[in-house]
Order: C-alpha cells, then sequence, then structure tokens
C-alpha cells in the first residue's frame, strides 16, 4: 500500500459517519495487550491492559451517565496525568460527550472562565484541587454544577468477563446539541493565554478529541 491510499485509508476512517472512538482506540484491540504504561514522579512505573481500561472506562461512563450526562454535554476534568484521566477521557467519549480539559496549575478565575465558555457544568476532579471549586470572589457559584471527586485508589483491576457496556450515544436524546455532537467528538477550543486573563479561543481539530464537565450540594465521588 502507498503512503498516499494509507492515508486515505486513515481519512476514511477516522472521518465515518459511524465513527467509534472507543472502538478505535480501545474495544478492537485484545483485552491482555498494553495500552498504556505511566511513569510517576518517583520512576515507578505503572500499566494498564485494553480488557482493563474497557472494563474501568465502562463503569466510569455509567457513574456520568447517572449524572444526566449525555451525547453533545461538556465534561470538565481537573485532574493529574495518569491512568484515572485516560479511563475518564474514553468514558466520555462512549457517551458521545465533549471532553474539557483544565490544567491543574490553573488558578479558580481561570478554570471560572474555562467552565463558562465551554459551558461545562460537571467536573471531575481531583482530591486536593477540589477547593479550587468553592464558591468564591473568583468563582461564581453555579446551581447546575455537579463536582465529582476521584477516588483515591488508582488500581486498575484485571476483567474476568466482558465489560457491562453502557448503552450506545442516541443523538435523539439530547436534540439541541445533536446536530453538534459529531463536531464536538472531533475538535477542542485550545485557550491561549495566561491564567489570569480571558483567554482566545483556537480552534484545534483532532479526531476523537472530546470535551466536557461536574458540582452540586455537595461531591460526588468517582472511584
Amino acid at each position: 500500500m502507498s503512503a498516499a491510499d494509507r492515508v486515505a485509508e486513515l481519512t476514511a476512517t477516522f472521518t465515518a459517519p459511524s465513527l467509534d472512538v472507543a472502538g478505535l482506540l480501545c474495544d478492537q484491540h485484545p483485552a491482555d495487550r498494553v495500552a498504556f504504561t505511566v511513569v510517576d514522579g518517583t520512576g515507578g512505573a505503572s500499566t494498564l491492559s485494553y480488557g482493563e481500561l474497557a472494563t474501568d472506562s465502562h463503569r466510569y461512563a455509567r457513574a456520568l451517565q447517572g449524572l444526566g450526562v449525555g451525547p453533545g454535554d461538556r465534561v470538565a476534568t481537573l485532574m493529574g496525568k495518569g491512568t484515572d484521566l485516560v479511563t475518564l477521557i474514553l468514558a466520555i467519549w462512549r457517551l458521545g460527550a465533549v471532553y474539557v480539559p483544565l490544567f491543574t496549575a490553573f488558578a479558580p478565575q481561570a478554570i471560572a472562565l474555562r467552565l463558562e465558555g465551554a459551558g461545562a457544568h460537571v467536573v471531575v476532579v481531583d482530591p486536593d484541587q477540589r477547593r479550587k471549586l468553592n464558591p468564591g470572589p473568583d468563582m461564581p457559584d453555579d446551581p447546575r454544577r455537579r463536582v465529582v471527586v476521584t477516588g483515591t485508589a488508582a488500581h486498575h483491576r484485571p476483567s474476568s468477563g466482558p465489560p457491562h457496556s453502557v448503552p450506545p450515544p442516541s443523538p435523539q436524546r439530547h436534540s439541541p446539541s445533536a446536530p453538534r455532537v459529531r463536531q464536538a467528538v472531533r475538535s477542542y477550543p485550545y485557550a491561549r493565554g495566561g491564567s489570569a486573563f480571558r483567554p482566545a479561543a483556537i480552534p484545534r481539530f483532532r479526531a476523537g478529541t472530546l470535551i466536557g464537565d461536574c458540582c452540586g450540594d455537595g461531591p460526588d465521588r468517582l472511584a
């Protein structure tokens, strides 16, 4: 196969109307094959297999569904880089929702600006970042916001059987957002500028990139 033919094949695969991001990135791979190797600050390494990724991402997706997340909804994350973040991103994609990344170096004002701009009402946050979402001068209270605090256990257990799958995304579930679902899955806004100022959005197109958010009377927990 020539390089041009390979490019054409990949383009057709990743732009197909029936594109299944989770299937391409996870489900079609052997369950026992390593999907990710994560090295922590001490140099220790941990691995995540495709089977574990599939099982845990379905579990995370069901938890997000319980919060009302569906196609086109924005889900934000304020999390450190690791297997939990990768698993959550895939869970968001399984629902046809949009992944909104928030850097852990952001101050509350910068976080608030991005949550408002993205229209995210669900935020998944690590425990050490939770205080940044407390209402205050730089973080306006939003009664629609749900904050989900990640669990302390970051270890992934092998699956002894097929994962309990979430239903495939249904564009009819959120009809106002349905026409934008595929565009949301394929692109995300990259905010340019310092954390203390309102960012200028720069469109960046990526196949299989999503955006999303979470808060309410009290934090939920995602473990």
